[in-house]
């Protein structure tokens, strides 16, 4: 019987668990940009935007993922703030 409220116990507090929020994923590699979202029900509105200087660029992510904001992160090539990442172009 211990084992079956164990199980019942586990089986509620995951239920309870908020469910992971989804991130997309920005990464430089070289010359290139690359920018991932996996969520499937994410409607992206992606902006990229270069400094005027040229050597820095920000990108950003209006877009929402059911009634949640799109939060940006980053592989540690960029950096990531506020749901916008700068990033050193070449």
């Amino acid at each position: 019987m211990r084992r079956i409220s164990v199980l019942i116990a586990a089986v509620a507090v995951l239920a309870a668990a908020p469910a992971a929020a989804r991130a997309a994923e920005l990464k430089l590699t070289g010359t290139t940009l690359f920018y991932v979202d996996t969520d499937p029900n994410a409607r992206n509105v992606v902006t990229v935007r270069l400094s005027t200087d040229g050597k820095s660029f920000t990108v950003t992510d209006t877009g929402r993922s059911g009634r949640s904001t799109i939060p940006i992160t980053s592989d540690g090539s960029c950096t990531v703030n506020r749901g916008s990442a700068p990033a050193r172009a070449g």
